[in-house]
């Protein structure tokens, strides 16, 4: 059995237990006119070092009308996300999984966040934002809206920026980091504090 299959193996194991036995009075079942986003980060290049980070990292949803929509500050896995299948009422944010305030990546998994409401409505961009001076790389972000209805649910990709192993954007409050190993793989914005991933037309733009 490889180090993956087993690594899925203890997490749906886990998750099995957790769905079964959690108790969550707070937390609002989604019916169907429900809906959620969750953003998928590949912060893994192989030919860069040091590409994680133990700064706490958010995410920002914003609406087309221009209203925040939930900021999601703990990550789960990819792997972690797909156990949560099990049981599409339990909440992420409010589930033992979702328990880091720095991003949960490397070779094996990327970080996920999930906005923290259930309420309906259609994303205009995403801000990811760095709370601290130890460097975040990015390669590739794909942004994904859950659907609910009749106790099941649908992922649909609405956004898709960058490639895996390709360039990416650095986010770090220390300008300077990008004189490190990510020089010559990041945008021309370097590393900065905030970069937002707009969903119409895939655009990337600096925040700060």
């Amino acid at each position: 059995m490889t180090r993956f299959t087993k690594a899925i193996s203890a997490t749906l194991a886990a998750a099995t237990i957790l769905s079964s036995t959690m108790v969550q009075a707070d937390l609002q079942r989604p019916d169907g006119s429900s809906t959620l986003y969750f953003a998928q980060i590949d912060c893994h290049t192989s030919s860069l070092d040091h590409t994680g980070t133990k700064s706490n990292v958010q995410v920002k949803f914003v609406s087309v009308d221009g209203d925040p929509a939930g900021t999601a500050t703990l990550s789960v896995t990819d792997i972690e996300a797909e156990t949560m299948k099990i049981n599409p009422n339990i909440n992420p944010l409010s589930s033992a999984l979702g328990s880091f305030d720095y991003p949960r990546c490397g070779v094996f998994a990327d970080a996920v966040y999930f906005s923290d409401t259930f309420e309906p409505f259609d994303l205009k961009h995403i801000d990811i934002t760095i709370g601290g001076d130890d460097a975040f790389w990015m390669d590739e972000i794909r942004v994904y809206r859950r659907d609910f209805a009749n106790d099941r649910f649908k992922d649909n990709l609405i956004g898709h920026w960058g490639r895996d192993n390709g360039n990416g954007w650095c986010l770090s409050t220390d300008a300077n980091d990008i004189n490190g190993s990510f020089k010559d793989r990041s945008t021309s914005s370097g590393c900065v504090t905030a970069f937002r991933f707009q969903v119409e037309d895939e655009k990337v733009f600096k925040v700060r």
